[in-house]
């Protein structure tokens, strides 16, 4: 099972990332995400790395949250 990316916010991290609907997530912080809740417990960290899959390509950005903006 995966987790298709299916709306993004606009100016919210995914979206400064380059993530877009329809992409597929693959693995925050190198844990591999089957479902929502794989997803909602890792972005809770500070620091992601994401990877996510957009037309048989593997994208993948690194991201610091930061407390002014969630």
């Amino acid at each position: 099972m995966s987790v298709e990316i299916q709306g993004v916010l606009a100016d919210s991290y995914g979206d400064r990332a380059g993530v877009q609907e329809g992409d597929t997530l693959v693995s925050i912080n190198g844990v591999e995400i089957f479902d929502v809740l794989d997803y909602r417990f890792c972005i809770q960290a500070k620091k992601l790395a994401l990877s996510w899959l957009r037309n048989g390509e593997v994208l993948s950005v690194n991201i610091s949250k930061s407390d002014e903006f969630a």
